[in-house]
């Protein structure tokens, strides 16, 4: 059993480091403020057995002035926003000198302050503030005193609390944090109110002072606690080791809920236990048990639920032990449909959806299908389709196709169907349950699919050719959605574009370009060898392109038999950040070529032909990303890839005409010009689209990997000691850099409705990490002196990613509609994983496997720890693979013609 300190606001400081502060600003209490103050001389109690709460509202001075609880108490008072956002809602309180006719003469008195509640069994006040005063703008006799007044005398003579700011030495404008406590707080304690209030009194003897002010945070503390306890078990694990099990604790009022308090579950005599001390709960209020299987270790266990809602407690005394609030972590398992099963769904012919109930007497289910393309802007949740209330007596759940009333049904879709555990000690505001840790991708289909069969025989390989300015290696993973003409556009297949390159290779005769190519179906692969005119195709039997040996022999083939001072390779295929490249779909459970495969395939080609790759073109979504670089590096020295989605438009062209042009032999240069090639391309029908492409320098990937791994490192300490406070501002800088479409409905951060209309929603997984760092260098709750580590490890990336030496060569990227050349932070196009606390866009697939699949770099760690400090919102579980396979459809791109638009055609 474990006791935890009640958490609170969202800008706290580590209680070590605050007791350490408290002790320095006890000798800082001013000495010539009227009876009845007394300066606090001696150090402020031990807190440890205190709980302290938020008393003030709107402590990141949020809120606009109109609605600010931050009100003028003498003088004036300004509302700033931070430079960097001036449109952006306030982000601090801004004093000065200014003379503003208060009659005070040659001292100016500005004052500000919010009243607020003060418990019967407060012993103590504490509170912290940050402020900044620019450079030069302090007097030699200028001062600012913090004080606890009266709820109703907010002068002088009302006060029962004071201190002084130290302001001396202090006019360099570097934001400083201040903390302080008061335990002499009787008066305060009658009223049941307080009046914190800030005054600074300027005397005109000099420079004119000028202070800001944000994070003023102030708590009451109290030994009145009440204990909330419960047993963990696993029952399906014979002997779990649930020390790694992390439990929240909600609490939801009035201002909606927030998490308060975690606790690590550990052994006790009945087995293993989690404990709360917390303060009793007001009318209205209610706290509720949560897990979430997001531990901080490298793996978790996936015989647990992915998310469970426990039980509701709405009476809490003080002094009352609550000991029963067991959780049961086992999840439900799904039998049948498999994973990412393909099945005939007609009036006559159903399709069961079954579950392995968890062997609790009494305990019911539901199963659930939804839809995660869309969203119902009423319930802020896919539209779903539920079974009834489900018995371990009949775990299942038959579909029909008039089962889809409240949403439409689409054939050849990918939904997917997860399991829910009902628990009988929730509420109708507050319900128990918890969902499965697995979810399983389902497509439906009116009749059984046909999929092109045509016999193939092993033609050979076409010959080599003599030595070339360039050889272009173009290896085509199509037999997928790409290939698919039901549900990819004939101009979009990479079969238009190939056709095209055999009339365009005679205008290129110093150019070797060598094709593989395995379309849809069990129809044979092809491999074509042009040079200028001439064209040699030979048929292969039905290969297997997500296998890395099919990708390495095609490549070694290719650099030995069609030798050139520079080689270029053309990877073309569906991808996902999370399951790899080029899924086969004639191969059982449709595997993908991971990306640490195809990395290795490329290094085993490149080190047996003592050839490197000089220039990678990814034509693949979401492949512009450290991963994939790092892969490539041992085999390649540029890539080109797209961070975020990719039109497919015949624009292989361009790319030929930039290797004859001037500084064709350059790589380098090639590589930095393709992104503009290719925004050209995307726009070449006048219709402003949204698109992302860049170039980079392999051999400054490692360098890339180190710096983010120590901005991680430091992100991760401050966030382990200054909680909710870090966890806001990484919330804020994420909102401000650019997220990349990673679920591939072909919005950023948005869903549709059923009738097509957008609406935000967390459900992409990567941002730009050039736009991270510019935002996180500006991020006012990290301009802290001490959290200049965390700023310099930030440069330290900044200079990486676009300085002197840049692993980002060149990028383009447009949001769809915007006309002109973006301007980039440095690094910008650099997609870097960075979740949501959401279930949206399959982000537990790649949370699962970006996360907890033994990464022990600092950035997975940071992320783990930045995962669990809330619950996750949304439906669903983790998309499940078969043996061998993937979870679901990869990503294939979003389909254009070369010269004229086209609509997207999907089914």
């Amino acid at each position: 059993m474990v006791a935890l300190l009640y958490q609170t606001s969202a800008q706290r400081l580590a209680m070590g480091q605050r007791l350490i502060a408290l002790l320095i600003c006890v000798g800082l209490l001013i000495g010539f403020i009227p009876p009845p103050i007394e300066a606090a001389h001696d150090p402020p109690p031990e807190l440890a057995n205190l709980i302290c709460t938020d008393a003030l509202a709107d402590p990141a001075i949020s809120l606009a002035p109109s609605a600010s609880p931050w009100r003028t108490v003498r003088g004036q008072v300004n509302f700033t926003t931070a430079s960097v956002r001036v449109f952006s809602p306030p982000q601090a309180i801004f004093l000065t000198e200014d003379d503003d006719g208060d009659s005070d003469g040659s001292v100016d008195v500005d004052a500000f302050g919010q009243t607020f509640t003060v418990p019967a069994a407060t012993e103590q006040i504490i509170g912290s503030l940050r402020y900044r005063i620019p450079p030069g703008a302090l007097g030699p006799n200028d001062t600012v005193t913090l004080s606890l007044n009266l709820p109703d005398d907010p002068t002088p003579s009302g006060r029962i609390f004071a201190v002084d700011l130290p302001l001396s030495g202090r006019a360099d404008g570097n934001w400083r944090s201040f903390s302080w406590a008061a335990t002499d707080i009787a008066p305060l304690v009658e009223e049941g109110a307080a009046q914190l209030v800030i005054t600074l009194r300027g005397v005109n003897d000099g420079p004119a002072i000028g202070i800001s002010f944000d994070d003023i945070e102030a708590q009451v503390c109290t030994r009145t606690i009440a204990t909330l306890s419960g047993r963990v078990t696993q029952r399906n694990r014979t002997a779990p080791a649930l020390g790694d099990a992390q439990v929240l604790l909600v609490r939801y009022d009035g201002s909606g809920r927030q998490v308060v308090a975690t606790a690590q579950v550990a052994p006790a005599e009945d087995g293993f236990r989690y404990q709360f001390s917390v303060p009793p709960l007001p009318a209205g209020a209610a706290y509720q048990v949560w897990f979430a299987n997001q531990p901080l270790a490298s793996t978790r266990d996936e015989q647990r639920l992915g998310v469970l809602a426990g039980p509701v407690i709405t009476t809490l005394t003080a002094g009352q032990e609550v000991t029963n609030l067991d959780l049961e972590l086992s999840t439900v398992r799904l039998v049948t449909p498999p994973p990412n099963a393909t099945v005939v769904l007609a009036p006559d012919t159903p399709v069961r959806l079954q579950i392995e109930p968890r062997g609790i007497e009494g305990e019911t289910y539901q199963i659930c299908l939804y839809d995660p393309a869309l969203i119902v802007p009423e319930t802020g949740l896919p539209p779903q389709l539920c079974s009834p209330v489900l018995t371990a007596d009949e775990p299942f759940f038959d579909l029909v196709p008039a089962s889809f009333a409240t949403f439409r049904l689409r054939y050849g879709y990918p939904y997917r169907w997860y399991a829910i555990v009902r628990d009988s000690r929730g509420t109708v505001a507050y319900p128990a349950y918890g969902y499965s840790f697995a979810e399983h991708a389902i497509t439906f289909l009116p009749a059984p699919r046909t999929v092109p069969v045509q016999p193939a025989t092993d033609e050979g390989l076409p010959a080599g050719a003599a030595s070339a300015n360039w050889t272009v290696l173009i290896y085509v993973a199509a037999d997928n959605a790409l290939g698919d003409p039901a549900r990819m556009s004939m101009v979009a297949q990479p079969a238009f574009e190939l056709a095209r390159l055999q009339s365009l290779a005679a205008s290129y005769p110093n150019i070797s370009i060598v094709t593989f190519y395995d379309g849809y179906g069990n129809t044979g692969g092809e491999i074509c060898a042009l040079r200028g005119s001439a064209v040699d195709c030979r048929q292969q039997l039905e290969p297997d392109s997500a296998d890395p040996m099919t990708l390495r022999g095609f490549v070694e083939y290719g650099l030995r038999q069609f030798p050139a001072s520079r080689t270029m390779l053309v990877l073309v295929g569906p991808a996902h950040p999370a399951l790899g490249f080029g899924s086969d779909e004639s191969t059982i459970n449709q595997p993908a070529m991971s990306i640490a495969d195809l990395g290795a395939a490329l290094t085993v080609a490149t080190n047996a032909t003592g050839k490197r790759i000089n220039l990678v073109l990814m034509q693949a979504p979401l492949t512009a990303n450290l991963t994939t670089a790092l892969a490539l590096a041992p085999a390649a020295d540029y890539l080109v890839a797209p961070p975020g989605q990719i039109w497919r438009t015949a624009w292989l062209g361009r790319v030929l005409n930039r290797l004859v042009a001037t500084g064709g032999n350059d790589p380098r240069a090639v590589a930095s010009d393709l992104p503009v090639l290719y925004a050209a391309a995307a726009r070449a029908d006048g219709v402003l689209r949204e698109y992302a492409l860049a170039a980079f320098d392999l051999t400054r990937a490692s360098a890339v990997q180190t710096a983010r791994d120590a901005l991680a490192a430091e992100l991760d300490r401050v966030l382990n000691e200054r909680g909710t406070v870090i966890q806001q501002a990484l919330g804020d800088v994420r909102a401000a850099s650019t997220v990349y479409d990673s679920s591939g409905n072909g919005l950023a951060d948005m869903m549709r409705d059923a009738i097509g209309d957008q609406y935000p929603v967390p459900e992409d997984a990567f941002l730009d990490l050039g736009d991270f760092t510019a935002a996180l260098a500006t991020a006012p709750a990290l301009q802290a002196s001490e959290l200049a580590p965390v700023l310099t490890a930030n440069t330290t990336l900044v200079a990486a990613l676009g300085g002197s030496t840049p692993f980002v060569i060149n990028a383009r990227r447009q949001a769809a509609g915007v006309p002109g050349v973006p301007t980039l932070p440095p690094g910008g196009g650099l997609a870097e994983f960075f979740p949501h606390h959401s279930l949206f866009g399959a982000q537990p697939l790649y949370v699962e496997r970006l996360l907890y699949r033994g990464q022990t770099d600092a950035w997975s760690s940071f992320l783990r720890r930045y995962l669990t400090s809330d619950r996750p919102v949304g439906v669903g579980g983790v998309t499940v693979a078969p043996a061998g396979g993937t979870g679901l459809p990869l990503i294939a791109g979003l389909p254009i013609a070369y010269d004229w638009y086209l609509p997207i055609v999907s089914r």
